[in-house]
């Protein structure tokens, strides 16, 4: 259901911030690696840490039930935008956060910065070179989750406000399409046009 939504008064109306939960999101399949740099197990201690020591609700989503008290169920085909869009955080830990192999792999964090979804991020070691640190909370400048949580609820209104302007202002931009279909689609039209002279 992944689409790019440029035009900022859209955006506002299909993505509003009213009405969102003062809450995290965490939307993934339950998976298990033990390759070095792995994150699944990560995005499972964060869940759990927030569960049990938070005032700041974690919802985790997910095929392949996980074995959570805070996990709410499966998200049906082509609602993820709509889900991540009742919150106004979401936890987008990647598969691997590898210092070799994570380098330049970005994914989870895509659909949060479409719909206005504050990230919270961990995974590509070098992600400030495709996504400005202003659109982001990244994980790394935090010792522990009770910094995290401790950032979160001391977040202003204003500083939240500023988080979301960075990331219209970057999405509006086309700071997405690069991570869209819209580049595959623009070369197949300029090779048929070539073809086609």
């Amino acid at each position: 259901d992944y689409i790019i939504t440029e035009d900022l008064s859209e955006r506002q109306e299909r993505y509003p911030l009213n009405g969102r939960r003062q809450a995290i999101c965490m939307i993934n399949g339950n998976k298990r690696s033990s390759a070095p740099g792995e994150l699944y197990s990560k995005r499972l201690e964060a869940a759990l840490w927030f569960y049990l020591n938070s005032g700041i609700a974690f919802h985790v989503y997910g095929f392949i039930p996980f074995l959570l008290p805070n996990y709410k169920g499966q998200i049906p085909n082509n609602s993820k935008l709509h889900a991540l869009a009742q919150y106004k955080y979401s936890l987008c830990f990647e598969n691997t956060g590898h210092p070799l192999f994570a380098r330049g792999y970005i994914d989870k964090i895509l659909d949060s910065l479409e719909t206005r979804t504050l990230p919270i991020y961990l995974g590509c070691p070098n992600i400030g070179d495709y996504i400005p640190a202003t659109c982001f909370i990244d994980f790394r400048n935090f010792k522990d989750y009770r910094e995290l949580d401790r950032y979160l609820r001391g977040m202003s209104r204003n500083e939240y406000g500023q988080y979301i302007e960075n990331i219209d202002d970057w999405v509006n931009a086309g700071g997405l399409r690069p991570y869209s279909w819209y580049p595959l689609y623009d070369d197949l039209v300029r090779y048929c046009a070539r073809q086609n002279s």
